[in-house]
């Protein structure tokens, strides 16, 4: 069975925080973009019908022009509604305000990469 691998665009200097243990969780926005390439949908017309998360065993991030790349287990993904309690607590992770909506993934083991930490 083969692994169900996410691919996702990263800055370098995030990356590198993930192999000092620094970043276990990285964040996007709920975007038609990335509803579409995370989600489950009773309506793919409509990224707000989302039902469900889909299954991802590992994300590979990589750097736009592909000079290197950083593969990690995934122990998570969920969507979350920002509350006042979130931006306390993770405010200096992600530029985040109460009411946006995000996309969490929870990152794992580092599994494979060409960086050097």
């Amino acid at each position: 069975m083969t692994d169900k691998v996410l691919r996702m665009p990263m800055l370098k200097k995030h990356a590198l925080e993930i192999l000092r243990g620094e970043k276990i969780r990285e964040y996007r926005p709920f975007s038609d973009h990335w509803a579409r390439r995370l989600c489950v949908f009773g309506n793919p017309d409509n990224p707000s019908e989302a039902t469900d998360i889909k299954h991802f065993d590992r994300v590979r991030f990589y750097s736009i022009g592909g000079k290197w790349f950083l593969e990690c287990s995934v122990r998570g993904i969920i969507w979350y509604t920002v509350d006042e309690e979130f931006v306390r607590e993770f405010g200096h992770e992600v530029e985040a305000r109460p009411g946006d909506r995000l996309f969490i993934i929870r990152i794992g083991e580092v599994l494979e990469t060409d960086l050097a930490a």
